[in-house]
């Protein structure tokens, strides 16, 4: 039996057009995980960090603060959209919560403040239900 496999997407950006950027490339994933069903999951999360607003419905323990959530019917795709930034230690206990004996990459590329939270969460949640392995990239100017 094929083992399933997941894959999730947080991508951090400021402004909500900028996640125009890789529209079409977003789509082929979403795409593809959906005819993959029952054999690949995907979960991808688009955190619009410039333009905050609290969404008065917002469940207290969700990963992210402030969620507008966009489900699609299909179970093996998620998508949602949230604004501010990423709570990365509850979104990497959700990922921990979710799962029982996975192994999982992390790649984050970002500004070092963004890769020692990343490190800081993954090494907090790492080694519970899930074994988290980081690859980083850090870029400034």
């Amino acid at each position: 039996m094929e083992q399933r496999q997941h894959a999730h997407l947080l991508w951090m950006v400021k402004r909500r057009e900028h996640a125009g950027w890789f529209v079409d490339e977003l789509c082929q994933l979403l795409f593809l995980s959906a005819q993959r069903a029952g054999q690949i999951s995907f979960d991808l999360t688009i955190a619009i960090t410039g333009e905050y607003s609290q969404s008065a419905t917002a469940p207290k323990d969700a990963p992210c603060s402030g969620k507008d959530v966009v489900a699609d019917k299909h179970a093996a795709v998620e998508r949602r959209l949230v604004h501010g930034r990423p709570d990365m230690s509850r979104y990497f206990r959700a990922i921990d919560e979710r799962y029982s004996k996975l192994d999982a990459a992390v790649s984050v590329c970002g500004p070092r403040v963004l890769i020692w939270s990343v490190r800081l969460a993954v090494a907090k949640w790492s080694g519970r239900n899930v074994l988290f392995d980081v690859e980083e990239e850090a870029f400034e100017f």
